[in-house]
């Protein structure tokens, strides 16, 4: 546990149903026909259940066999013919607290009030309102597709000068008012930070169509 005390792993991986880590390389055979494969010194403090793979590279290696597996962090290959270059392949699953405390749920069925609904519905050619957020946060949801409708009227160059002053719930307001409001409503009404830094790169957007055409207009 000392290496966990002093230093962090950073760690890529590829997708399993298990929190499963590959390490690979190549590794030329000594006179002897074998090699000793030195693995770092967090290796089997982070992993177990090991698997092995070897694949001898432009001949064949029939004899090729795992001589020891995995030790204090290292393994032994032999069998092989001398100067053979061998592809060593090892997988193993994460054993550390973490992954302990953290255990995947491979396929989880979903609560209730979120089944129709997606995390990406536009992946599934679903519109914005099958997202996951809104069915888990229902009581937003009218006043976001408000916000979304009072956005897109920003966006539409032959509206009226006075349009926005004459919206119900807005009346008497300037336009950059408007916009300032407009913004701050949304972001504490929005429970994604996804869809808040998404709306508002969008609103900038439509704050300088809308002074474009307020200064067409004077």
């Amino acid at each position: 546990m000392a290496l966990a005390a002093n230093k962090y792993l950073s760690h890529s991986f590829v997708e399993s149903s298990d929190m499963k880590n590959i390490y690979d390389g190549i590794v030329a055979l000594d006179a002897n026909g074998k090699a000793e494969i030195k693995l770092p010194a967090w290796f089997e403090e982070l992993n177990g259940d090991f698997r092995y793979q070897l694949t001898a590279i432009r001949t064949s290696g029939p004899d090729l066999y795992l001589e020891q597996e995995i030790v204090k962090n290292h393994f032994k290959i032999a069998g092989g013919k001398p100067g053979m270059k061998v592809s060593w392949q090892v997988t193993g699953i994460r054993k550390d607290p973490w992954a302990k405390a953290h255990q995947i749920e491979v396929e989880p069925e979903k609560p209730s009030k979120e089944r129709g609904y997606y995390l990406n519905p536009e992946l599934f050619n679903e519109s914005p309102d099958k997202s996951i957020e809104w069915a888990r946060h229902p009581d937003k949801k009218q006043h976001l597709k408000r916000l979304h409708q009072i956005k897109n009227e920003i966006k539409r160059p032959h509206e009226s000068k006075n349009k926005l002053g004459e919206h119900s719930d807005f009346p008497n307001m300037t336009y950059s008012r408007f916009i300032v409001a407009l913004l701050g409503i949304h972001l504490e009404l929005v429970a994604d930070v996804r869809t808040a830094w998404t709306f508002a790169s969008d609103l900038c957007l439509s704050a300088s169509i809308l002074a474009v055409n307020l200064a067409a207009r004077t």
